[in-house]
C-alpha cells in the first residue's frame, strides 16, 4: 500500500504538468482559429442574407502568409458585388494550419450545425501524410529505414494519438527528430520547406512514394465529410488543390459520392503563372493565387446556378 501511494504521489503531479501543458497548447491554438475568424464575422450585415457557405480546409483555407486575401473572402466580396450588397453574404471558415482530414473531421460536425451553411466547400486531404513537414506522419510510416514491424506498429499508434492531442503531436515531433536517421529527414521534401524550385521534383516524389499508408483514410474521411454534410439541407463541394499528390484521390472521391467538383489544379494548369505561388515555399498560392481560387468557384457556382439574383 505504501508503495502504491509513493507511485501516485509521483505519478499525480506529472499527470497533472501533463494535463496543464495539454490545455494550454489548445488554449492557443484557439486563439488562433478565433483571430483568423474575426476576418469572416459578419458584425454589420446589410439586408437579408442571401447565402451562407462554409470553407473547410487547412492553410490553404486559411490563406496562408495572405489572410485578408485568402480564397474565402475574395469569394465573399465576388458574391457581394454579384448581388448588389454590402454584406449579404455570409462566408464562414473551418481552417487550421497543418489540419489533417482526421481532426477535421472530429471538428466539422459542431462547425455545420453552428454555421448551418447552404453550401460547403471542402479542400482537404494535402496534409494526410503526404507532405506534411510539421507532422512528420510520412517520414514515421516509412518501412524501407525500419526492418521493424512492431516499430512500424508503434509509430502507427504515436501518429494516431498525436490527431486526438496537441502535446503528444509534439511529442512525436520530438521523437522522429531522435529516432529517424538525418539523411531520411534531408533526403525529403516538405510544403513547408525552402525548397529550390529545381529540386520541387522531390515533393511530388515523395508525395507519390509515401501517400500509400494514408489514402485509405483519408478517402474515408472525405467520403465521410460527404455523407454527414448531405444529412443536412446543405450541398458538398469538393476541390481540388492549385497542385498536389491528394488531387487525384479527391477527383475519385467526387466520382464515387456523386459530389459536385471543382478543378483547381486545371485553371491553375491554364495560368502556368509563377506569381501565382509563393516563394516563401514554391506550394502555397499568393494572394493573386487566392483570387484565383476565388474566381474558379464563383464561376463554379454560377454556372450550376447554385447562386442567382
Amino acid at each position: 500500500m505504501r508503495v502504491l501511494k509513493k507511485v501516485l504521489l509521483i505519478l499525480l503531479p506529472v499527470v497533472i504538468t501533463l494535463f496543464i501543458l495539454e490545455l494550454l497548447l489548445r488554449l492557443i491554438g484557439a486563439y488562433y482559429v478565433y483571430s483568423l475568424g474575426n476576418l469572416y464575422r459578419d458584425d454589420k450585415a446589410t439586408g437579408e442574407k442571401k447565402i451562407t457557405i462554409l470553407a473547410v480546409g487547412e492553410s490553404t483555407t486559411g490563406g496562408l502568409w495572405y489572410e485578408s486575401e485568402s480564397y474565402p473572402i475574395q469569394l465573399k466580396n465576388k458574391m457581394n458585388e454579384y448581388y448588389g450588397c454590402d454584406n449579404c453574404v455570409a462566408v464562414q471558415i473551418l481552417a487550421l494550419p497543418g489540419a489533417s482530414t482526421s481532426s477535421t473531421l472530429r471538428a466539422y460536425l459542431s462547425e455545420l450545425y453552428t454555421v448551418k451553411p447552404d453550401i460547403v466547400l471542402f479542400m482537404v486531404g494535402v496534409n494526410d501524410g503526404t507532405y506534411y513537414s510539421y507532422n512528420f506522419d510520412a517520414i514515421l510510416l516509412r518501412k524501407d529505414y525500419q526492418g521493424n514491424e512492431l516499430v512500424h506498429r508503434f509509430d502507427r499508434a504515436l501518429i494516431q494519438l498525436s490527431n486526438q492531442s496537441k502535446l503528444a503531436k509534439l511529442i512525436k515531433l520530438a521523437y522522429t527528430r531522435m529516432t529517424v536517421p538525418q539523411e531520411v529527414i534531408n533526403d525529403d521534401a516538405y510544403i513547408y520547406s525552402q525548397l529550390d524550385k529545381s529540386d520541387l521534383w522531390k515533393r511530388e516524389h515523395f508525395a507519390s512514394v509515401y501517400y500509400e499508408e494514408s489514402k485509405i483514410t483519408t478517402a474515408q474521411n472525405i467520403e465521410s465529410l460527404v455523407k454527414i454534410t448531405r444529412g443536412t439541407d446543405a450541398i458538398p463541394i469538393l476541390m481540388t488543390y492549385h497542385q498536389a499528390h491528394v488531387n487525384e484521390l479527391i477527383r475519385s472521391v467526387a466520382e464515387k459520392t456523386n459530389s459536385a467538383l471543382i478543378d483547381n489544379e486545371k485553371v491553375f494548369t491554364v495560368r502556368g503563372d509563377s506569381t501565382l505561388i509563393s516563394d516563401r515555399d514554391n506550394w502555397h498560392p499568393t494572394a493573386e493565387g487566392y483570387a484565383l481560387i476565388a474566381e474558379n468557384v464563383f464561376a463554379f457556382l454560377v454556372d450550376q446556378e447554385l447562386i442567382s439574383k
